[in-house]
């Protein structure tokens, strides 16, 4: 499955094939792209600046490296996904987002003959 990655570097976004390979780096700037600073669980405020406690510890966080807990930071992002709606718009209510009617306002329209 095709995954979109954005470089921690110069924010350029691209498609790999999940996992990601080691020797992937940015076709744009040309910096790794299997590091510490694009993974999910990187966190400069936490130990060791990462925040899977079993990972083993990757001294230089924008190097390539061999941690196997790397996860894309954006790889919940698919090329096969769908827009989604936003909760917001759905909630209150967004003339661009159609909405459906609940059964309740149905019923108090009727009742108000609206």
């Amino acid at each position: 499955m095709n995954k979109i990655i954005s470089c921690w570097s110069c924010s350029n976004t691209w498609e790999f094939v999940h996992p990601l390979s080691r020797s992937e780096s940015c076709d744009k700037c040309g910096w790794d792209a299997k590091v510490c600073k694009n993974c999910q669980f990187y966190d400069a405020s936490a130990y060791r600046e990462c925040r899977e406690e079993q990972a083993e510890l990757v001294k230089d966080k924008d190097k390539r490296n061999f941690c196997t807990w790397f996860e894309s930071r954006q790889s919940q992002g698919t090329v096969e996904s769908t827009p989604s709606v936003n909760p917001l718009d759905q909630l209150f209510g967004n003339s661009s987002t159609p909405s459906k009617k609940s059964k309740l306002e149905e019923e108090m329209d009727a009742f108000f003959k609206k």
